[in-house]
Formats: C-alpha cells, structure tokens, sequence
C-alpha cells in the first residue's frame, strides 16, 4: 500500500516543484493535478485499469490520502467506485506529503546548498571561483532550484562544489589527478568516476571561455594545475638551467631537451648571448621538423603544445623575465586557425606583450592552398570575434581572410618531408 501512495505522492510533488507557484514562491500553489485515466491517456503508468489488482491498491491508497487531507480527487464519469479519472495536491498539505513520501522538501534542499557555497567560498583568491559561486547562488535563489550546473544529487553536487573550492589552492603548483581526489574525497578515484565531467564543465564556462570544447578535458584540467601526469617543458638552444642541486647547460643537445615540471618552480634560467630569437611552437611535428631541418644557432625554440598549464606558463614567466632586457625577440608559430590564434593571444596577453605571430600571415595561407581546409559560416563568424581583442591587432587581416574565404591551415602543412 505504501509503495502505491509513494507513487503518487512522487509523481503530485515532482510536478509541484516544476510549478511556476513553486518557482515564485506562493503561499498556495494553483491545483497540482495529475490524471490517472482520460481518453486512455495517463500521468501515471502503473495506474492500469487493465489490472485489477494494482488499479485497487491506487484507488485505496488515493482514498486514504484524501482521508489524511492529502489529495482529492474525483472518479471518471460513470465510474465511480471504480476508475478515478484526476488527483491533485491539497495546497495546504504540501509538507505532509513530503513526510508521507519520505523526501526532503526541494527548497530546503536548495537553502543547504546555498548555505553551503556561502560556507565554503570564504577567502577565495581566484577571481572566476568568487564570481561562480557568487552567480550560483543567485541563480539557485533566483529559480528554487539547483542549477543545471550542479549534480542534482546532494552529495555529488556538493562535491563538486567543493572541488571548485579546492582549485582555488592549486596556483602554479601542479597535483596529480589521483592526487587531488584524495585530497577532496579520501579516493582516488572518485574525482574521475563522478565529479570531473562536471568540474571541466564548469571551468570551460566560467574560466577559459571554451563552450564549443575545443580543448580536451585534460587539457582544462591542465589548465587549473590537475595533471594526469607530470608534465615536462620541452626546448632546444643555448638555455642553461640552474636547480637547487646544481647547474645544467642544455646547449649541447643537438636534438632538444626536457624539464619536468616539479622541478620548474624553484629553477632559474640563463640564455645564451648569442641568442637573439626565443620562438614558441604549437604543435610537436613541426617543434621536431624545425630543430632538425631548420634552426639557427641563435634560436631558443620552444614547444609550447596546446593552452600552457601554469607550470608551463611560470617557465614561459622565467624566460621572458630574463631576455625582457635583452633585444631578444619573442616569435609564436601556430595553426592558423580559430585555436592557434587564440593560443597566441593568452600567450601574449598574459606573459609576453611584444609577442610576434610567425608563419601565421595570408601569405603562408597562400603558398599552402593546396593544404587549406573549409570551414563552415559557424567557424568563420567565431573567427570574426577575435577582432575584438586589440591584442592580435597584427593578425587582422589574417583572421579577415581565414573568415572571408572560409578556409584555414593546420600547421603541419609546412612539413615537407617526414622528420
């Protein structure tokens, strides 16, 4: 009997909290009704009129919640006894089914959690951590109801909250995926399995501006100090490293060097004097192709991969610290494209304000037409958008063109042979 009334008290509340009276807060919502039987047609499927059985247990449990001044309702014309056509909420009863139904009203629900962002977002130092919690609960308070943001289980959807909390602590130094859910949840494995899709959701929106997922999900992650594993920083050039348990000078190596990132934050770094150009490069193949086919004794080259984590973004910091007085120049060479641009503009915002697009003008879109790709007029309009950052100014007429003419290039277009 009881399983029968929970239904349709689950069944009446659930359609309550979807109510624009439940939404705005009025002291007694309009009728919520549901039909049991009309024309064949059913709110409620275990209501079967074709099953004895389970029909009567319905309409007993429906008339000892009507008993309780629970519910009302009324019998299908000419049926009375037998088949009940309609059941709807008392207003006044709401809290009492509730307690019949054995569920927690959905705005205290929604007050804990609020109470709890409150609790946790206290002395927060990231910017974008203190204006999503900040816009969550107003949202919440706004709708009565948990945002889509959030997990609409509890526990999970403070989970998350608290991973965001935890973030804040990161800065540059970097922890270990595994690492970071036992911190958060004594498992290592619990960040993974339940609480990473939504955190990466999160830090798209409200961090890096990627609603169309460009980067991959480890890529966000990386983005925020959560690493899979450690990263190294890659580069070849007279470039000597200084670490606390001594010197290394990396110039030798003909073929490039790496620096895990642990060891980045407490190194510091020495250039060459015959160094005249630093130059930044996207992606691996053409870092290889470049030191092998094409780099000058005077070139520190660096593969910068996708959008640099912030270790890899202190070390960006160090070299730009020390050739900041220097007349070294800083090159960055990219895809051509909506992504790579935007990777030269974070790179140039945020470390090195001289920052020089290389291979990334019209003329090299033209002598690779053989190699461009279409875009669609989705793609071209976003690319329309980057004119509003004054920071690739220089790169205007590129991005005109690469809109214009719907086409753009992959930078591994510039490889000639395999390398």
């Amino acid at each position: 009997m009881m399983s029968s009334k929970k239904q349709i008290l689950d069944t009446l509340i659930d359609k309550y909290e979807r109510s624009k009276a439940y939404k705005e807060g009025a002291s007694y919502p309009r009728r919520i009704m549901i039909k049991l039987y009309d024309n064949g047609r059913s709110d409620l499927r275990s209501y079967n009129i074709e099953n004895t059985e389970a029909k009567e247990s319905f309409n007993k449990a429906i008339e000892e919640l009507k008993k309780d001044e629970i519910v009302d309702f009324e019998w299908l014309k000419y049926e009375s006894g037998n088949i009940i056509s309609r059941v709807w909420l008392l207003p006044e009863k709401v809290n009492n089914a509730y307690i019949i139904a054995g569920r927690q009203p959905k705005l205290d629900k929604v007050e804990a959690i609020v109470n709890y962002i409150r609790e946790i977002s206290s002395n927060v130092k990231h910017k974008w951590i203190e204006e999503f919690f900040n816009d969550t609960c107003t949202i919440i308070e706004k709708k009565r109801s948990i945002t889509v943001a959030l997990p609409d289980n509890d526990e999970l959807a403070r989970d998350v909250l608290y991973a965001i909390r935890q973030i804040d602590s990161i800065d540059e130094n970097e922890v270990l995926e595994r690492v970071f859910s036992v911190r958060c949840f004594g498992d290592s494995k619990r960040f993974e399995k339940y609480i990473k899709k939504r955190v990466v959701t999160i830090i798209r929106k409200n961090y890096i501006d990627d609603p169309d997922n460009e980067l991959s999900d480890e890529e966000v992650l990386r983005k925020v100090g959560i690493i899979k594993a450690p990263e190294v920083v890659e580069f070849c050039g007279n470039l000597t490293v200084c670490f606390n348990t001594g010197k290394v000078d990396y110039s030798p190596l003909k073929f490039g060097a790496t620096i895990n990132s642990f060891d980045i934050r407490n190194c510091n770094l020495i250039i060459g004097e015959n160094i005249t150009r630093v130059l930044f490069i996207e992606n691996k193949a053409n870092y290889l192709d470049y030191i092998l086919n094409h780099k000058g004794s005077d070139d520190l080259v660096i593969l910068h991969g996708g959008f640099y984590s912030p270790v890899k973004g202190l070390f960006f910091e160090k070299l730009f610290s020390v050739c900041n007085k220097s007349s070294v120049r800083f090159y960055h060479w990219g895809d051509i494209d909506l992504g790579g641009f935007k990777i030269f503009s974070r790179l140039k915002k945020n470390i090195i304000p001289d920052l020089i697009p290389y291979n990334m003008g019209i003329v090299d879109l033209e002598n690779n037409r053989n190699f461009l790709v279409n875009i669609d007029d989705k793609y071209a309009n976003k690319m329309l958008l980057l004119l509003k950052q004054p920071v690739l100014k220089e790169c205007y007429d590129t991005i005109k063109y690469i809109a214009l003419n719907k086409v753009k290039l992959e930078q591994e277009a510039f490889i000639r042979e395999d390398v």
